[in-house]
């Protein structure tokens, strides 16, 4: 079976998110066989889809499974089909076209791709969370008999989640939650991006909280925990699979976990790296160790949603947050002199001049705070509007859709923060609120308009202009949120959200059921569930050895002396970004040698991929060094050479010392697709715009390049032939590290099959 996930946005937008990859696994764990490939978002100059790794097209796949992860992306789904000749509603799309599915953070939001009477964009929608039912749905495809639909309704056959579109369900669906630890990572194809070699380990499912803006809160219940057992197993597996150096510890709010402390100390040992997502300003007021965990662990910068800019926007809000304890977590921060601190403010339309004074006092004592002699934090203070978004409390408040009414609040505070001299910015323009608000507001009758704009054009590569919001505007009439798929049972009750509107019209903030009282959403599975959410203290404490050991794990990190070998890379190393190449060579080291889990940390190309040299010199395949960092060096040599394998070939270093991205010359191999005179015409340009005095001379079939003596020796390029292979051409030269080999590849046929780069010698 061939199973494609396809993301809304594009690769340089998505590649650090997991979801996925959590697909990937889950897919793989349903079927082992699968063939799966990833899809992404198109530029808008050239938006046919093709798949990433074997350049597929959307028709190719048995199945196509699509991650809308927020509001604007659901009309990326319309428009990429329709761009790519496809039609955009599931009944018009052929029988043999593969069905779409879609879920995501956004799905239970994306009224605007269902029309009322049930045909929608995808053939199917899922609600939840896709460990609950999508490894039984991928198991049952296969067996399903009679058309694209029936199947769809075999497969999903009493599984939560699903919708099957087309006709409007007969029964309630009920929103999938998962109760069980996510599966081992799978072996699939490196993406070749920034973020390859960091992979995302999510410690905790749900929130805990009820902020009455937040869709996700509402969605993503009840809060339930990872064991730390079950969150390393997946953090090797994800080390194994990804090849990956830093691990980013992810869930709605890191300092609620349990087992922190612990996971922490034992991630700094397993990775290089150890990064942090999302803390709640209380919990760094009750327990400012998790400071010092964080930052022994080499974090700098720390995100604080404060939210309401006063005590009656944030009760209104929902934030359960009080002024003394955003005072003692600001103050925790700037006391242990931290790089930078961002705070996060939400603005409502419903702001007073009471409330404008109450922040105008934040700001100055948060001034007077940054004043005092040995600070050097940076705080930036950002501000957004709110988005009023389907099934949570808020959706019962006023729209507030003309500029004109977010003017008080946004001049307001600009003014406090001028005052005060503190840094600010504004999260995002008027049209892009606009449109945003417009598509989390409309209904389903919305459907048809939306799906006609994203025909028409309409797509979301970038914040929206105001031509564009203005076509939304066009296309939606709406005076307030209108329900988003009624017939879906959620978590949390109706009951308890018309309550916490109610709570939130007088600013009282109920707070959260975290370590207090059950407040009856009616989320929980049963009493052992609620007791584990109830029965807890809020924010766990963090042991004082716990951060001495993370920080004696970093300081020796800082002092492990580097081992390198010799390396021959494989031809599909050639031309990857650093990122990715570092990443592979772990993984690859790590298939060889699996016994190196807890100690190798890293993998680096040591040669062109080190210091300067990236900006001018690709990676090549072949001849090179790498250089491993572990905990023990000599024990990482003896492994690796012994174990042989096919594909990347290791060997000692000859006897002398070795500087990384230090060489004397390098030959290498250029096979391209441009003709032998092509080739050397180039070459010899690309020659003049260096001022190396040569001569282009023909040999039969061969060309060749012929120095002048001052230029041989001098010059960045030493030797430089041409000579004629099967499909075009390859170029040898021998160069010098600052001869600017990309300049010269920009000048011939690039793609894939089409340019292999190949170092067959190197002196230092």
């Amino acid at each position: 079976m061939t199973v494609l996930i396809l993301r809304l946005s594009s690769l340089r937008d998505t590649a650090a998110s997991s979801t996925h990859r959590l697909l990937a696994d889950l897919i793989r764990e349903a079927m082992p066989g699968t063939d799966i490939d990833f899809a992404f978002l198109p530029p808008r100059r050239a938006p046919v889809v093709a798949s990433q790794f074997t350049r597929r097209a959307l028709g190719d796949f048995d199945l196509i499974l699509v991650s809308n992860a927020y509001v604007q992306e659901a009309v990326n789904l319309p428009w990429l089909l329709h761009a790519n000749g496809i039609a955009p509603w599931a009944p018009d799309r052929p029988e043999d076209f593969p069905p779409i599915l879609l879920g995501g953070s956004n799905a239970l939001a994306a009224s605007c791709l269902a029309r009322p009477d049930g045909v929608a964009v995808p053939d199917a929608f899922f609600f939840g969370e896709a460990e609950a039912s999508l490894p039984s749905f991928i198991r049952r495809w296969p067996a399903g008999v009679g058309s694209k639909r029936e199947r769809l309704l075999q497969a999903a056959d009493g599984l939560d989640g699903f919708w099957i579109t087309g006709a409007l369900p007969a029964a309630p669906i009920r929103q999938a939650v998962a109760r069980t630890p996510p599966p081992p990572a799978a072996i699939l194809p490196l993406l070749d991006t920034e973020s390859a070699g960091t992979v995302r380990l999510t410690v905790a499912r749900g929130c805990a909280a009820f902020c009455s803006f937040c869709f996700e809160g509402y969605e993503r219940k009840p809060y339930r925990e990872l064991a730390v057992a079950d969150l390393l197993d997946q953090a090797r597996s994800l080390k194994r699979a990804c090849g990956a150096r830093t691990v980013e510890l992810d869930a709605f709010n890191l300092n609620h976990f349990t087992g922190l402390g612990e996971l922490v100390e034992t991630c700094a040992r397993l990775f290089d790296q150890v990064a942090f997502k999302s803390q709640r300003a209380d919990g760094v007021a009750a327990c400012p160790a998790i400071i010092d965990l964080e930052r022994a662990a080499g974090k700098g910068t720390f995100t604080l949603g404060i939210e309401g800019i006063s005590t009656r926007l944030r009760a209104f809000l929902a934030k359960s947050l009080t002024d003394a304890e955003i005072t003692a977590a600001i103050k925790a921060l700037l006391e242990r002199r931290v790089r930078e601190i961002k705070l996060f403010f939400i603005l409502t339309a419903h702001e007073t001049a009471e409330d404008l004074e109450a922040f105008g006092d934040f700001c100055t004592r948060l001034g007077s705070w940054l004043g005092r002699p040995a600070g050097g934090t940076r705080v930036v203070l950002s501000f957004g509007r709110l988005v009023r978004l389907p099934n949570t409390p808020l959706m019962q408040d006023r729209l507030f859709l003309e500029d004109e009414a977010w003017r008080f609040a946004m001049d307001g505070v600009a003014a406090a923060c001028r005052r005060a001299r503190l840094e600010f910015r504004f999260a995002f323009a008027y049209p892009d609120y606009l449109g945003t608000q417009l598509l989390a507001a409309c209904g389903h009758e919305a459907a048809a308009a939306v799906v006609a704009l994203a025909c028409d054009g309409l797509s979301h590569h970038g914040p929206w202009r105001s031509e564009e919001a203005a076509q939304v505007r066009a296309a939606i009439r709406l005076s307030g949120v209108a329900p988003a798929f009624p017939f879906v049972i959620r978590p949390v009750s109706d009951a308890f959200l018309a309550e916490r509107w109610q709570a939130a019209q007088q600013a009282l903030d109920g707070g959260y059921c975290l370590g207090a009282a059950c407040l009856g959403c009616g989320a929980c599975a049963d009493a052992a569930e609620r007791g584990s959410i109830t029965g807890r203290v809020r924010t766990p404490p963090v042991r004082d050895a716990t951060i001495a050991a993370v920080t004696r794990l970093e300081a020796e990190k800082r002092r492990l002396a580097p081992a390198f070998l010799r390396a021959s890379l494989p031809d599909d190393y050639a031309g990857h970004s650093t990122e990715w190449v570092s990443a592979s060579l772990l993984r690859d080291l790590l298939m060889r040698a699996p016994s190196l889990m807890e100690n190798l940390l890293a993998v680096d190309e040591a040669v062109f991929a080190f210091g300067d040299n990236p900006d001018r010199l690709p990676v090549p395949a072949g001849e090179t060094v790498v250089m491993l960092k572990g905990w023990d060096a000599a024990a990482l040599v003896q492994s690796l050479v012994s174990a042989a394998g096919a594909g990347l070939q290791l060997a000692p270093l000859p006897s002398g010392t070795f500087t990384p991205g230090a060489f004397a010359l390098a030959t290498w191999e250029l096979h391209t697709s441009a003709d032998p005179r092509t080739t050397a015409q180039q070459a010899s340009l690309w020659l003049n715009e260096l001022h190396q005095r040569h001569m282009l001379r023909r040999d039969g079939a061969h060309w060749r390049i012929d120095f002048a003596p001052v230029a041989a020796r001098r010059g960045y390029v030493r030797e430089l032939t041409v000579h004629p292979e099967a499909g075009g051409s390859c170029l040898t030269i021998g160069f010098t590290p600052k001869a600017p080999l990309r300049k010269l590849l920009s000048r011939l046929p690039t793609g894939p099959g089409t340019a292999v780069v190949r170092c067959t010698a190197i002196q230092y």
